[in-house]
């Protein structure tokens, strides 16, 4: 056993010797997944388009985010990208978060009709920063409960006079074993 401690010994000195090539503190990491590869083990990155809507019953509000009314009722599907991160876990679930900028529209009604998004102007207008995360983006329910939502913040205008609205809103969609399913919805404009 003395022996293999002598014969370790020079190779933990050269080891010592070696110059460092960790980066400095000052550099900081970086989060930043837009440079980063593509695939990375099991995290995969990329784009993807983007089309989201829902209402606030409270306050009789819809909110459009992604898409261009005007084009996606004259049949044109044109959503917006943004960028997503997937990690494929050991178990076989995938979790997904989603971010980017995108034209956003909010309208004092609550129908999903073309005859109103291409007639009535929306009571406020811009863009927001819209956030996805989903717990089970294959949606199997097997283990645990399957939620999923989106959060916008922004800085929109209103539409009757060009002042400032500043808009937030989620929707939280869950669905479990026992649960069953379940919305949450809120759209806030001020």
């Amino acid at each position: 056993m003395r022996y293999l401690r002598f014969a370790l010994l020079p190779l933990v000195f050269a080891a010592c010797s070696e110059q460092s090539t960790v980066a400095s503190l000052e550099d900081g990491p970086a989060f930043n997944f837009a440079n980063a590869p593509a695939e990375s083990g099991i995290v995969v990155r990329g784009e993807t388009p983007v089309g989201v809507t829902w209402v606030d019953l409270d306050s009789g509000l819809r909110v459009v985010l992604g898409a261009d009314m005007d084009e996606f009722c004259a049949g044109i599907v044109n959503f917006e990208l943004i960028a997503f991160q997937d990690a494929n876990l050991p178990t076989g679930r995938i979790v997904s978060v989603a971010t980017g900028e995108v034209q956003t529209r909010v309208w004092d009604f609550l129908d999903f009709d073309c005859d109103l998004f291409t007639t009535i102007a929306p009571v406020a207008a811009g863009s927001a920063n819209l956030q996805n995360n989903d717990n089970d983006l294959q949606g199997s329910a097997v283990n645990n409960t399957n939620t999923w939502g989106w959060t916008a913040n922004g800085m929109l205008e209103w539409t009757a006079d060009g002042s400032p609205a500043r808009f937030n809103g989620f929707v939280r969609q869950q669905f479990g074993n026992n649960s069953g399913p379940k919305v949450v919805s809120k759209i806030n404009l001020n």
